[in-house]
Parts: C-alpha cells; sequence; structure tokens
C-alpha cells in the first residue's frame, strides 16, 4: 500500500513539474515575442525596465491560461465562421486587456497591436513547435 502511494505521489509530481515547464515556456515566449514587437513594431511604447516587461509577459500568460479558453469557448461560433481569424482577435484582446495592468505597455493603434498579436502568436507557436520536438 505504501508503495502505491510512493508511485502516485510520484506520479503526481512529474504530471506537477511537467505543467509548470509548460507554464514557464509559455511565459518565455511571450517575453521573447513581446521584447521583439517592441523593439521592431512602430506603434507600441514600452517605459519600463526588465522587470516590467518580464510583469508584463507574465500577466499575458495568465490571461492565456486563465481566461482565454473561456472566451475561446464562448466565441467558438464566430471562430468557426472565420475559419479560425477570430483566434487572432481573441489574441489582440488578451494583449489589449494585458496593458490595464502592465500600464508601461501601451498601443497606439490597432495595427501595431495586431502585429504585436501575430509576432506573439509565431513565437509561441516556434516554442510549441520545440517542445513537441522534444516529447
Amino acid at each position: 500500500m505504501t508503495a502505491l502511494l510512493y508511485s502516485l505521489f510520484v506520479l503526481s509530481w512529474f504530471i506537477f513539474m511537467a505543467a509548470i515547464a509548460k507554464i514557464l515556456l509559455r511565459l518565455l515566449a511571450n517575453f521573447v515575442g513581446l521584447q521583439i514587437a517592441i523593439n521592431y513594431i512602430p506603434g507600441i511604447s514600452f517605459s519600463g525596465a526588465f522587470l516590467d516587461l518580464a510583469r508584463a509577459a507574465a500577466i499575458i500568460t495568465l490571461l492565456n491560461i486563465l481566461l482565454k479558453p473561456f472566451l475561446e469557448f464562448i466565441l467558438a461560433p464566430f471562430v468557426f465562421i472565420t475559419l479560425g481569424l477570430f483566434g487572432l482577435i481573441i489574441n489582440a484582446a488578451m494583449l489589449w486587456l494585458a496593458t490595464y495592468w502592465a500600464p508601461q505597455l501601451s498601443f497606439s493603434n490597432f495595427l501595431a497591436l495586431l502585429y504585436t498579436t501575430l509576432i506573439i502568436t509565431f513565437i509561441n507557436y516556434l516554442f510549441d513547435m520545440v517542445e513537441k520536438k522534444n516529447d
């Protein structure tokens, strides 16, 4: 009985650590994508230090983990009708919502927000490909 409980504990620990690693990978991907977008897209202003950028990336990661699945479920018909393009609008909404909790990050127009969304989505896709390759 003790061996069974121990093996269940070890299994749950590995599952927990895999989830934490995936969240940290998302955080890193959002950080890199945000840094690239800030450096190369006109219309984005960021007035903060390294830790402020990390905080903004963490906010984006948390919104994508907690709020985005709910919005994707509610707005699934629109995503289906537009063949997935509405998913880009959902991602842009998550990024725009993050500016409320990270006031150092601001967008001057919708096009800058859309380009930033595209960059962050592409970087997350690349990180997903690396993660799936390592599995």
